[in-house]
């Protein structure tokens, strides 16, 4: 009697064990799927990864470093307006202070 029951108390354990494993080894196989496959949206880690590499590299107008690209010559292009504009007000400047000091 004792026997069979360490037996089946054997069995019962091997059977946890293996269900533990195959449990395991599933979650592991599902989480890879979920990783490899498509997202909630339905697109697939290509797809994700081509609006990344679509960001990074530079494509006439609509990634990222097109856009740093644009802002860099617009500073130069700022820079020069406000140099006329600053020149432009140093002039009225000028006329004002002598207008001012001929009404005196």
């Amino acid at each position: 009697m004792n026997n069979s029951i360490s037996m089946f108390v054997e069995n019962w354990q091997m059977f946890l064990s293996l269900t533990a494993i195959l449990g395991v080894g599933y979650a592991t196989v599902r989480k890879f799927e979920r990783i490899l496959g498509k997202d909630e949206k339905g697109r697939t880690i290509a797809d994700r990864l081509d609006r990344v590499e679509h960001q990074i590299f530079p494509n006439g107008g609509s990634s990222l470093a097109d856009k740093v690209n644009n802002l860099g010559s617009n500073q130069g292009e700022i820079k020069a307006d406000v140099k006329q504009l600053t020149g432009e007000v140093k002039v009225i400047h000028d006329v004002l202070v002598a207008y001012i000091a001929d009404k005196k």
